[in-house]
């Protein structure tokens, strides 16, 4: 095996044991979804790029913490923002503009323009 092979192997096993977001990114961008209107779980899951399993894990640690509230119609739920999660979303967004890390990086949306953070 040629000394390429086996660095590019390294690096592919390195990538699949790495996360892309931490639990906080996560959160904050589904999070922020909600908090500009997204309200059905797919919506959600489309605009935070989370798959299925991972958006309800998030959601339920998000419920149970009081930054999101679950309303059940059937098989159907639908999530709003409590005033706690609108508060974390605008703090949170202001911390990363002080701090200076670019908030692009989180794929967080601005509370009042909706636009994603530059």
């Amino acid at each position: 095996m040629s000394q390429l092979t086996t660095r590019v192997r390294l690096l592919q096993e390195r990538r699949r044991h790495t996360p892309r977001r931490s639990s906080l990114e996560v959160r904050m961008e589904v999070l922020s979804a909600v908090y500009h209107g997204k309200t059905r779980p797919t919506q959600i899951m489309y605009q935070s790029n989370t798959s299925w399993a991972i958006l309800r894990y998030h959601l339920s640690v998000l419920e149970a913490s009081e930054l999101v509230k679950a309303t059940r119609t059937g098989l159907r739920s639908e999530y709003a923002i409590t005033q706690k999660g609108a508060d974390l979303v605008r703090s949170f967004v202001g911390i990363r503009t002080v701090v200076g890390k670019d908030a692009a990086d989180l794929g967080v949306f601005h509370p009042i323009t909706n636009e994603r953070m530059r």
